[in-house]
């Protein structure tokens, strides 16, 4: 990988040309006055392999609500939200 320097001027009006190089999988070094301040490199993929899928539908159905609310009540909740934060006078 080689290691490119742009300066934060480039950074702000030329960002296709970072976005270019951070798809290439290029780091650079970020210039400010004549200093080498940062280095600006690329994000690495980290994917998570599912092993038990028992384990995952059970996390997934904890995540779910034990009893679906209704659209009018939903409604009639943040209303009454409202009302306490902001006062009775609401339309």
């Amino acid at each position: 990988m080689n290691n490119q320097f742009i300066t934060t001027t480039e950074l702000r009006e030329q960002s296709s040309k970072l976005v270019a190089s951070l798809m290439a999988g290029e780091n650079l070094s970020l210039v400010y006055r004549s200093k080498i301040i940062g280095l600006i490199r690329p994000m690495t993929a980290k994917s998570k392999v599912i092993e038990n899928l028992t384990e995952f539908r059970k996390a997934v159905l904890s995540l779910q609500p034990a009893k679906p609310i209704s659209y009018d009540k939903r409604r009639q909740l943040y209303r009454d939200y409202l009302k306490k934060r902001h006062g009775q006078n609401l339309p």
